[in-house]
């Protein structure tokens, strides 16, 4: 029986670097926003465009969760709610796990890449798309050795793309969801709203470690 093809976003909230009390976040979450089907990923990329168009923002201008205030981040989630598709996501609390790779943030941004990819046992023929509007040098040199490594354990990805999330509104619905996980268990800081509950059902999976 053939595995279904999906079509992965991932984006994180955080960062991957290690210098804490100097700037680096404690918390780095890495969430994938999976679809089954090409369908439902347009369907949801219709959505959130009237929705934008409904409040005015261009078409240009990005949803990005530390830079909403809480009442659209609500209709945000309000809106989507109804969307097909299911959030993995990876929670890392950097002060209690991974040790051995903390000198080498780039090393730890692979590592969690490999693990959330890894994880998936429905991975096959799937499309892939990560975030790469930030430091491009080293995403792009990240998806030859992470598309290696999956291959390696037995998984055929059938792309992996890097996208601008400025021109790719799923990607910045991956923003919003890393977002909302990383506010829910960063506890030093403080949110009034947890937009978590209003997808709670499209959570399959959140590693905590």
């Amino acid at each position: 029986m053939n595995k279904q093809r999906q079509y992965i976003y991932i984006d994180d909230s955080g960062d991957p670097g290690f210098k804490l009390g100097g700037g680096s976040s404690k918390i780095f979450v890495l969430a994938g926003v999976i679809f089954d089907n090409w369908d439902d990923v347009v369907k949801t990329k219709r959505i959130l465009t009237d929705f934008k168009e409904s409040i005015g923002w261009k078409e240009e201008r990005e949803f990005k969760f530390h830079r909403t205030n809480d009442k659209l981040k609500k209709n945000f989630f309000e809106c989507i709610k109804d969307c097909s598709f299911k959030i993995r996501a990876i929670v890392i609390d950097k002060t209690k796990t991974f040790k051995q790779i903390s000198r080498k943030s780039k090393s730890f941004y692979t590592f969690i890449i490999e693990e959330l990819l890894c994880n998936l046992d429905d991975l096959d023929e799937a499309y892939v798309f990560l975030d790469g509007s930030g430091d491009r040098g080293f995403r792009r040199k990240i998806t030859s050795d992470i598309r290696h490594v999956v291959n390696r354990k037995g998984y055929k990805i059938a792309g992996f793309r890097l996208v601008d999330s400025n021109n790719n509104i799923i990607i910045q619905l991956a923003d919003m969801i890393a977002g909302a996980i990383g506010a829910k268990y960063d506890k030093t800081k403080r949110f009034s709203l947890n937009t978590l509950t209003i997808i709670k059902d499209k959570i399959d999976n959140i590693w905590v470690a």
